[in-house]
C-alpha cells in the first residue's frame, strides 16, 4: 500500500515537472516571436541618410554609383539632404524633394530656450539673440556653436567685465570663433570687423598695442 502511495505521487511529480518545463519552452517561444515581431518593426522603421550630398566632387562617381545601386536593391527609404537646390545627382533617380525654410528668429529662440533649459545651461536671452543672428537662421550650426559656447564657458554665466562694454552694445554682434584663453573663451560678444583684416584676437592686439606704445600708455593699457 504504502509503494503504491509512493508510486503515486512520484508520478504526481514527474507530470507536474513536466508540465512546468513545457511552461517554460511556451514562454520562451513566445519570448522569441515577441523578439523577432520587435526587431521586424525596429527593421521597418530604418532608413538609409545620406547628409550634405552636394559637397560630393564631379570626379566622386563611386558615390553616384552606389547611390543608384542602392536604390535598386534597398527596402528601405534613401534620403538625401543638401544645401544647394541643384545638386549632382543622377536624373534616372525617381525622387521627391522636399524644401525646408530656415525657420524664423522667434522660433529659433524657442528652440534654444528649451534646449538650455533641458541641459540646465544658464544663458542670457541677449546671448541667445546674437548667437542666433550670428548663424543666419542655420539650426544645426546654432546648434553647435551653443554646444561649443557652453563647453567654453563651464561654469561661469556671463561674460567677463572685459567685454561687457561690448556685449552691451545694441548692434549686430558675431562670435569670437579664435576662442583665445585669455580673452574670448568666455564672450561671444564680439563686434564685426573687430579683428581688421588680419583675423587677430583681441589680446593679441592689445599685446601689439602695448609693444608700439611707450612704458606709461602701455601701463594705462594695462
Amino acid at each position: 500500500m504504502r509503494e503504491a502511495e509512493d508510486l503515486e505521487n512520484c508520478s504526481i511529480k514527474m507530470a507536474l515537472r513536466e508540465c512546468e518545463i513545457e511552461k517554460a519552452h511556451i514562454e520562451c517561444s513566445c519570448n522569441v516571436v515577441e523578439n523577432r515581431r520587435a526587431l521586424t518593426q525596429v527593421a521597418n522603421k530604418t532608413l538609409i541618410l545620406f547628409e550634405d550630398v552636394d559637397t560630393v566632387f564631379d570626379e566622386d562617381r563611386g558615390f553616384i554609383s552606389t547611390i543608384l545601386q542602392l536604390a535598386e536593391t534597398a527596402k528601405r527609404p534613401i534620403i538625401l539632404t543638401s544645401n544647394d537646390k541643384n545638386p549632382i545627382l543622377p536624373q534616372l533617380l525617381d525622387r521627391v524633394t522636399l524644401e525646408f525654410k530656415h525657420p524664423s528668429s522667434e522660433e529659433l529662440l524657442s528652440l534654444v530656450h528649451m534646449i538650455c533649459a533641458s541641459e540646465k545651461a544658464q544663458i542670457s536671452a541677449q546671448l541667445m539673440e546674437h548667437l542666433i543672428r550670428s548663424c543666419l537662421g542655420d539650426i544645426r550650426k546654432t546648434l553647435m556653436l551653443l554646444q561649443f559656447w557652453c563647453q567654453g564657458k563651464r561654469d561661469h554665466t556671463e561674460c567677463p567685465s572685459q567685454c561687457s562694454r561690448r556685449c552691451s552694445n545694441t548692434q549686430y554682434h558675431k562670435p569670437c570663433m579664435f576662442f583665445c584663453q585669455k580673452c574670448c573663451m568666455k564672450c561671444l560678444c564680439v563686434p564685426p570687423g573687430f579683428y581688421g583684416n588680419k583675423g587677430v584676437c583681441p589680446c593679441k592686439q592689445q599685446k601689439a598695442s602695448m609693444r608700439t606704445k611707450g612704458p606709461e600708455q602701455a601701463a594705462e593699457l594695462g
